[in-house]
């Protein structure tokens, strides 16, 4: 279970990450990546991306089997959904993802792997199964709308 410490913003962005801290992707959810960049600290090509502010600060990172998010993150909390202890942490992780495939950071493949993640997330927060079950379900609905409608307009 996580315990994530965040503090309330402004309605743009609801709250704000006070630490770091991250989330090991399981192997059946391993995230396509899309190209490999040297890292210094290990010293060998890794496969990641980064998410940084306006003015360059490194908020999130992001492996094929672990999401980083760093203190400083904002995030607008569980789109269309009550915001409750459960389903924070989950909400947090799905966004960097979502973030990350909407600004093509990573492929749009892995769209229904950040959706079972935000479940997997939930399940250890010891979300309702009822409401892990409709969260689940309006994000797969939500993605589908929402391609349906992209590729009606290209």
């Amino acid at each position: 279970m996580y315990s994530i410490k965040y503090k309330r913003l402004s309605p743009i962005w609801k709250y704000e990450l006070l630490e770091t801290v991250d989330y090991d992707i399981p192997d059946h959810l391993r995230l396509n990546m899309p190209t490999r960049k040297w890292d210094m600290a290990s010293r060998i090509y890794n496969c990641y991306v980064d998410i940084r502010s306006r003015e360059g600060k490194q908020l999130a990172l992001i492996y094929p089997k672990r999401i980083i998010a760093k203190c400083g993150y904002r995030w607008d909390g569980p789109t269309g959904a009550i915001d409750t202890d459960t389903f924070m942490a989950g909400s947090l992780f799905h966004d960097i993802l979502c973030q990350a495939i909407s600004e093509n950071l990573i492929p749009k493949s892995n769209q229904k792997k950040a959706d079972k993640i935000m479940r997997l997330i939930n399940k250890g927060q010891n979300m309702n199964p009822l409401r892990r079950w409709w969260t689940y379900t309006a994000v797969r609905w939500y993605q589908s709308f929402r391609h349906r409608v992209h590729d009606k307009e290209g």
